[in-house]
């Protein structure tokens, strides 16, 4: 656990590329889930392009594969958000489909605020249009939600 959390901050390349590859296993542990989503949540902005591809397929298949608490979904997904933001189409295309397993096994009500939140931000005018473009793929993803949480 402590040499994941050293390589993923001051480890090489090809290190860091191995734990990127292999996080489902790494996460089979809760420990591992309590230590490394924090940090790759507060890390994963600053890291090289490549890295947060890398981490985007690894969390979709810990998404999958592993059973998160509901706390732990919620830092995947809340990580997903800020991935969104990112305005890089190889970055974004990978982020997107976390976000979009992830709104199926959360309580849509309870993310509803946030997300809309981040459609609101990413459709502004001002806003380049790969973020744009990004927005109205969420927009899609969360109609049927919409929808089915309506009550006139």
């Amino acid at each position: 656990m402590q040499r994941t959390l050293f390589i993923l901050t001051k480890g090489q390349y090809l290190q860091k590329e191995a734990i990127f590859d292999n996080l489902p296993s790494i996460f089979q542990e809760e420990e591992a889930l309590d230590k490394i989503l924090p940090l790759l949540s507060s890390e994963l902005a600053n890291l090289e392009e490549e890295f947060q591809v890398k981490a985007g397929r690894g969390l979709l298949a810990v998404v999958q594969e592993v059973c998160l608490s509901p706390e732990h979904k919620m830092l995947v997904f809340k990580l997903s958000l800020t991935m969104l933001k990112v305005w890089s189409q190889s970055v974004i295309d990978e982020w997107v489909i976390v976000f979009k397993a992830l709104i199926d096994l959360l309580h849509y009500p309870k993310v509803e605020k946030e997300i809309l939140q981040t459609i609101f931000i990413l459709s502004d005018i001002s806003q380049p249009t790969i973020s744009r473009y990004i927005s109205a793929r969420l927009i899609g993803f969360i109609s049927k939600k919409m929808v089915c949480n309506y009550n006139p």
